[in-house]
Formats: structure tokens, C-alpha cells, sequence
């Protein structure tokens, strides 16, 4: 099947299923949820891993890899609010963080090589 096929399949779908949340009046007191969100992230990240490798390469000493994009802590929040009984929207926030360094210290002083990856992701949340 075409991905937009699929893709409208899936709308239509998603407008019934929401069509029947909608379909008897009940009367919804308006409460609101808050709340906040913790995990953590792993995201391979292997060209810049090999950016890496390059740099590392094409230097003529030797550096330590110290960090090569570990999974992280990713943190956010939402707001709902509710519709109906059995239904609240709201929009949700995601940040997400990794990164890596190349690094090497002497006497004659310090080098890092340093890729930091920051990610910030909206939603709507249901």
C-alpha cells in the first residue's frame, strides 16, 4: 500500500474513533492534568560518529574518546485538558541531550573535540 494511502486510512480512522468519544453530551466539570515526564534516550548517532573517526585520524596526537554519544536523560511536560469523561488533549514538550568528546591533555596544555546534540519536541498530546 502508498504510504498516503495508508496515511488517510489512518485520519479516517482517527476521525471516527474520535466521532464516537464525542457522540453522547455529558456534562465534563473542566479540570486540567499537569504533569511531568522522565526517561532516557538512546540515539545512535553514526555519522557523527564518524566525524569522530575522521577528526581523530587526521590529528597528529593522540586524543581519548571520553563520551561517543551515551543514552541520556530526556525530560518534559504536558498540560491536559478535559473534553469530555473519557478524553483530555493538551500540548507536551520533550528535551532531549547527547553528545560526545575527543579529548587529550599534557603539560603543554589541553584539547577537546567536542559534538553536543540538543533536541526539543512538541506534541499534542490525547
Amino acid at each position: 500500500m502508498d504510504l498516503t494511502v495508508k496515511k488517510i486510512i489512518f485520519i479516517i480512522i482517527f476521525f471516527v474513533s474520535a466521532a464516537g468519544l464525542f457522540a453522547q453530551e455529558a456534562e465534563v466539570k473542566k479540570t486540567y492534568k499537569i504533569g511531568l515526564t522522565l526517561g532516557a534516550a538512546y540515539m545512535p548517532q553514526s555519522e557523527l560518529r564518524d566525524i569522530n573517526r575522521q577528526v581523530e585520524g587526521d590529528l597528529p596526537f593522540a586524543v581519548k574518546t571520553i563520551n561517543n554519544f551515551p543514552p541520556y536523560f530526556c525530560y518534559g511536560g504536558y498540560i491536559l485538558s478535559q473534553v469530555s469523561p473519557r478524553f483530555a488533549i493538551g500540548p507536551g514538550y520533550w528535551f532531549y541531550t547527547t553528545g560526545s568528546r575527543l579529548g587529550a591533555r599534557d603539560y603543554s596544555g589541553s584539547y577537546s573535540f567536542d559534538q553536543i546534540l540538543t533536541a526539543h519536541s512538541f506534541a499534542l498530546n490525547a
